[in-house]
């Protein structure tokens, strides 16, 4: 699988070097650990180099060394980020068996389990949260967020379209597109109001199964009452 790193665009926005040699490569993972922790504290506006400086104990030009600014820290954690969540979801089209139209419940159950896992991993990520919300409120970073959908929704296409060779190619095509977007709007969302978590995971899951059946069945499905 092609690495999204490769299609990155803008120099400004990517590591000046990558480190080699075990000391350096430590300096790289402190910068970025301790950059993301701040994001959490201070938020994007208020992050600085000067900031990740203090608080990691290093120089200036240790930071600029790596990075020509504190973007190119946030492009590289949110690259790292989103290829780590993406990860989940393909190891999740290749592990767990086609569902779609199967029993209803255990179809919404695989999906809802898919978004935890993909959530824990920002959530293990160090200011994992702020991350995805620096990708949303800075432009600049909007490519990483939109690249990751890309990925996802054509490796979700590639695998429906061999399991259904019957329906419509393009019709699936939309159809990954549109659910992996707003897939990753309800983590969004989650992610701005945590409490919610539980309800919009059952809901985002229970749309895009009856979405799918609907789809590949070519049938009028009706939501089960899950307390029946």
């Amino acid at each position: 699988m092609k690495s999204k790193k490769a299609n990155r665009k803008s120099p400004s926005l990517a590591p000046k070097l990558t480190p080699s040699q075990e000391r350096a490569q430590r300096t790289f993972e402190v910068i970025l650990e301790v950059a993301g922790e701040l994001l959490k504290e201070v938020g994007v506006e208020k992050l600085t180099t000067i900031l990740i400086c203090d608080r990691a104990g290093i120089t200036p030009p240790a930071v600029y060394r790596y990075f020509p600014n504190k973007y190119a820290i946030l492009t590289e954690l949110g690259w790292r980020l989103m290829e780590a969540e993406d990860a989940v979801v393909m190891d999740w089209l290749e592990n767990t068996p086609d569902d779609t139209t199967g029993p209803f419940e255990q179809a919404v159950e695989n999906r809802m389990e898919l978004m935890r896992r993909v959530r824990q991993v920002g959530q293990d990520s160090p200011g994992g949260a702020w991350i995805l919300r620096a990708m949303r409120a800075v432009p600049m970073l909007e490519e990483i967020r939109q690249q990751s959908i890309e990925l996802v929704a054509t490796a979700v296409t590639r695998k429906m379209v061999a399991t259904y060779p019957d329906v419509d190619a393009e019709r699936i095509a939309t159809a990954t597109r549109l659910t992996t977007s707003l897939s990753s709007l309800a983590n969004e969302l989650i992610n701005d109001d945590p409490s919610k978590e539980a309800g919009i995971t059952r809901e985002m899951a229970v749309m895009s199964t009856l979405y799918y059946r609907n789809l590949l069945l070519g049938m009028n499905v009706t939501v089960p009452d899950p307390k029946k």
